[in-house]
């Protein structure tokens, strides 16, 4: 199954995106209704309100969800207020370039104080666990990672066909050698390895994690003179099976 992109310039007016409680062997698979009973988990939830549209754009997101064709369709999705690291908004970078003067595809240079916005596993850990070392910060900084940060884990640097985002629950400092325990929530989802990609954002880069529409009944535009749209949409993030 292909999985959809939100557009990156789509950006609502007004939304929440919090980790929510729910039943994982309760929720009917065709509605998403939760039924009471059942082993409790956590899932990320997204209510975006979209600001008014011309017709151009609201066109677009009209084919986006007809593309994803109801719930069965995934898209992947983040927190526009939580791109990075709140770390990198307490500097002030110095953009530079490369050796020989090279930059990035967009002729941007690249922000020398900030946080690299891609790290690494530095352990094996089995589903479930709630720490884990991340490795590749800068030596010795404090607050590199703080509590309501997010990251995204991409085993073997491929994005998962399920939700790997996770919001980090404490304060963390990076060692001598620049490495850091972080605590974080959810559990794990799957297993990861030591060298899987952790995506913690900046530079281009986004956390990330794949969701399903609430509802068959989501994404429904509508539309005044002249032709302007406007639109809600809730979605949940969808978990890996077994």
């Amino acid at each position: 199954m292909t999985i959809l992109i939100w557009p990156h310039d789509s950006i609502p007016e007004m939304g929440s995106f919090r980790l929510r409680p729910f039943n994982i062997s309760s929720v009917m698979s065709e509605t998403q209704e939760v039924i009471p009973g059942g082993l409790k988990a956590q899932r990320f939830e997204a209510k975006l309100t979209m600001p008014n549209m011309d017709e151009e754009r609201w066109r677009e997101h009209s084919g986006l969800f007809s593309d994803l064709a109801g719930i069965g369709g995934k898209i992947r999705l983040w927190h526009h207020a939580r791109t990075e690291p709140y770390y990198n908004q307490t500097v002030t970078p110095t953009v530079t370039t490369w050796d020989g003067g090279a930059t990035w595809d967009g002729g941007s240079g690249w922000a020398a104080g900030h946080l690299p916005p891609i790290v690494s596993v530095g352990e094996t850990r089995s589903r479930g666990f709630d720490n884990l070392l991340f490795k590749g910060f800068p030596a010795s900084l404090s607050g590199v990672l703080r509590r309501g940060d997010l990251f995204e884990i991409r085993p073997s640097g491929i994005p998962a066909p399920y939700g790997m985002l996770y919001e980090v629950v404490g304060w963390v400092n990076s060692n001598s050698s620049g490495e850091c325990r972080v605590r974080f929530r959810p559990g794990l989802r799957k297993g990861v390895r030591t060298g899987d990609m952790i995506v913690i954002g900046g530079g281009g880069e986004k956390p990330m994690s794949v969701f399903n529409l609430a509802g068959d009944e989501e994404g429904l535009i509508d539309v005044s003179g002249p032709m302007v749209g406007t639109f809600g949409v809730t979605l949940r993030e969808v978990l890996p099976h077994g």
